[in-house]
Parts: C-alpha cells; sequence; structure tokens
C-alpha cells in the first residue's frame, strides 16, 4: 500500500519512485502537492488520547517526554505491526521506516570537510549522544517493567505499548532518530487561535529530501485540518522534488538528518564568551563587541556569539580571551582605536606572542600598547599564580604525609 493512501489529495503528476517524491511533468508556481489530513499524522499529543499510553506517561509522570513516547511507539508498531488498530493505522506509514539508523554521524567517525567544528568535537558530540541513549534505553525498559507489573499484560488498555524485551537498545536507537530526522515541527493554528507547535510524524512529508533553494514548502492549514505541500514562485521541473527544512546549520543537519551542506549560508556556531553579567564593564564590553563587530549576531544574554556563512576569524577568537581582563583604562583605549586596532590586538593574542602583540601594535600610541601589554602580562601572571599555587598544595600534603609517618 502506498504512503499516498494516507493522504486526501494527491497531485497527478506526484508519485514515490524509489522512496522518493517525483513529478513526471513540470508543475506551475503555488501548486498544490499534496494534501496529508491532521487524524494521519502521528504525535506524542494523539498518543495521549490512547488508554494505554496515556497510563504510561501518568504512571512515569517526570520521565518520560515526548519523543520517548514516539519512540516507544514505533518500536511497538515495527515488532507487531498489527498489535492494535492504532499501530495497523500506520501500516502505509512505517513500511517507508527506515531499517538503520538515519544519523550516521553517532556511530561512525565523520569525515566531512565542510563543518565549523572540528572532527574531534563531532566526535565527542556522538560519544556523549551515544552514551545518553544508552541511559534513556535503561530508564524506559525500567519504566515499562514497572507498568507492566502493576498493570498487566495489556500494558494498561488497549495493548499497543511494546514488551519490555521488544525494546532493546539497537531498536530504540533506530525509532529515536527515526523521530529526529523524520519528524517536522508544525504550528496548529485552529480557528484563529495563535497555534501550537508540535512534533508530528507526517506520512509523505518525510520523504521529501532537503534543499536550501527549493521553494517547496509545507503548512498547516486550519480550514481543511491537513498539512499542505505547496510550490512556491517558481515551477517545479520534472524529477525528485525536494523541500525546504528551513535554515539550518551543518552541525544541525549531520545530527538530526545524517548529512551536511558543502558552503551552507546558514551555518552556525555558537561560542561562549567568558563575560559574566555580574563583574564590572559588562554592559561596556558588550556594546563594544556589538559596536566593532556589527557582523557578528551578539545573543541578547551576551554569552553567545553567532556566525553564518563563513569560518570565524582567528581576530575575534583573540578579542573573546582579552574582553574577561579588560579594566576601566583598556577599554577606554579600545574605545578610541576602534575596529582595526581590536582586531589587530586580537590576531596576536591568538598567536600567543609577546613579540607578535608588540608587533601588531606598532602604529597604535604608546600608552595604548602599555595597557594593552600591562592586560596581557597580568593574565598570563594570573594563570602562573593559579598554577604555583596548586604546587604549593600538593607540597603541603605531602609534608603532612611525612608528619604522619615520622
Amino acid at each position: 500500500m502506498s504512503a499516498f493512501a494516507l493522504c486526501t489529495y494527491q497531485h497527478p503528476s506526484l508519485s514515490i519512485e524509489g522512496r522518493l517524491p517525483t513529478l513526471s511533468s513540470a508543475v506551475p508556481p503555488r501548486t498544490l502537492l499534496a494534501k496529508i489530513p491532521l487524524g494521519a499524522t502521528l504525535s506524542s499529543q494523539a498518543l495521549l488520547r490512547l488508554e494505554s499510553w496515556a497510563s504510561l506517561a501518568s504512571f512515569g509522570a517526570g520521565a518520560i517526554s515526548g519523543d520517548d513516547l514516539l519512540s516507544l511507539f514505533i518500536v511497538s508498531a515495527l515488532a507487531s505491526p498489527k498489535r492494535s488498530d492504532t499501530t495497523a493505522k500506520f501500516a502505509p506509514f512505517l513500511q517507508n521506516w527506515p531499517a538503520s539508523y538515519t544519523s550516521p554521524v553517532l556511530f561512525l567517525p565523520p569525515s566531512l570537510p565542510h563543518l565549523l567544528l572540528s572532527h574531534t568535537a563531532v566526535g565527542g558530540m556522538a560519544a556523549r549522544l551515544r552514551d545518553q541513549m544508552a541511559r534513556d534505553h535503561e530508564r524506559l525498559v525500567d519504566l515499562l517493567e514497572r507498568h507492566k507489573a502493576m498493570h498487566g499484560g495489556d500494558g494498561g488498555g488497549g495493548g499497543s505499548l511494546p514488551e519490555p524485551e521488544e525494546l532493546t537498545l539497537d531498536a530504540y536507537v533506530t525509532a529515536l532518530l527515526g523521530v529526529y530526522s523524520r519528524g517536522t515541527d508544525i504550528d496548529l493554528r485552529v480557528e484563529g487561535g495563535k497555534g501550537e507547535r508540535q512534533r508530528l510524524l507526517v506520512p509523505v512529508l518525510d520523504m521529501f529530501n532537503h534543499s536550501s533553494d527549493s521553494l517547496v514548502s509545507h503548512e498547516f492549514n486550519p480550514d481543511s485540518l491537513c498539512v499542505e505541500i505547496r510550490t512556491g514562485a517558481e515551477e517545479v521541473p520534472a524529477g525528485e522534488v525536494l523541500l525546504n527544512y528551513g535554515a539550518l546549520g551543518n552541525q544541525t543537519l549531520l545530527q538530526f538528518y545524517g548529512f551536511t551542506v558543502a558552503g551552507n549560508e546558514s551555518d552556525t556556531a555558537d561560542l561562549y564568551i567568558p563575560l559574566s553579567p555580574q563583574l564590572p564593564l559588562y554592559e561596556r564590553k558588550l556594546g563594544l563587541l556589538g559596536r566593532l563587530f556589527p557582523e557578528f549576531d551578539w545573543g541578547g544574554s551576551g554569552v553567545h556569539v553567532l556566525n553564518r556563512g563563513g569560518a570565524l576569524e582567528e581576530s575575534l577568537l583573540g578579542v573573546l580571551r582579552i574582553m574577561p581582563v579588560a579594566d576601566e583604562q583598556t577599554m577606554e583605549s579600545l574605545e578610541r582605536e576602534g575596529a582595526e586596532g581590536l582586531r589587530a590586538l586580537g590576531e596576536a593574542y591568538e598567536r600567543g606572542a609577546l613579540g607578535a602583540l608588540s608587533g601588531a601594535l606598532r602604529g597604535m600610541s604608546q600608552a595604548i600598547a602599555l595597557d594593552l601589554l600591562e592586560v596581557y602580562v597580568e593574565s598570563e601572571l594570573q594563570i602562573l599564580s593559579e598554577t604555583l599555587a596548586v604546587v604549593e598544595e600538593k607540597i603541603d600534603a605531602l609534608d603532612r604525609d611525612i608528619d604522619d609517618v615520622d
């Protein structure tokens, strides 16, 4: 049975070929391609309207999330498609469910050259996510076992919950990553309300691949109560139909969908700025960074900077290291010198050599140079002082041990 069996409308030129939505002929702009009724989608809110799932959620209140519920449902439905009317209803949808992990970065060493993050950082992220999923799996198995012991074999009504032994780690990870990669957050506006964003598993929609150049989009129509897929302002040629997932950076695409895009203009990186709102000159330093580097989007909290469309400048990284130790006098100098002086200082600081720092300060006034050199030396002395303190503590501990032996 085709996934289109769950649609209330399918454009005559649209079909599924090799699991890819394909047009047999070009379609004009603003053409409706498909309508998927809300009742054919799957969400954690829909599951909570069923007795067995509501019972499990209530039993595990505070310990089970919406993604947990969706993942458990997928595990249950794939293990026994005819377990209940609820799982059988989604048979056309589930027959296209991936049989393996959809985000290979979680399990394979990454070899993707166009990431802002280093391969080491991505590998560390993958290890943390694997550990978290293993812990979540143990938590959910325990929850199912305790719920079954209390409510019996039918899981509290309806019999659609998975058996604890069906929830293997492999089955859980496959389901969870499928929810991540195939789920869609949609604003469900009904009868003029302000809307409620829900993560939905939408048949057919989840089969479209991504292109940041595509004008094909989807939205919820409150009049028809359907998720509608439409072309944009340009004609769409025959062949595979691509959907624009939105302005997503490569880290997000890699983590949730298993691919990256070369030259991704929406690529981002979050940097922690070691500036505390409790420290003196906080607002002044944040304001200076915003004025001198307006091409960056400085977060409202002032603790993260977002860079779009390119690699991060080494000079900016150096500036972020300097700012926390800049005092009143140094701030006055920096404010007078402007962006170029600050960039030069950042580049020199990033190289980490006093000689380079002195060279970068040529042309700046002697007073400014002395101020900045003093800041650099003070920061290095602080590190040395902290190191010596640790050494002294260890020496004292050894002395105490010797005294105890005597």
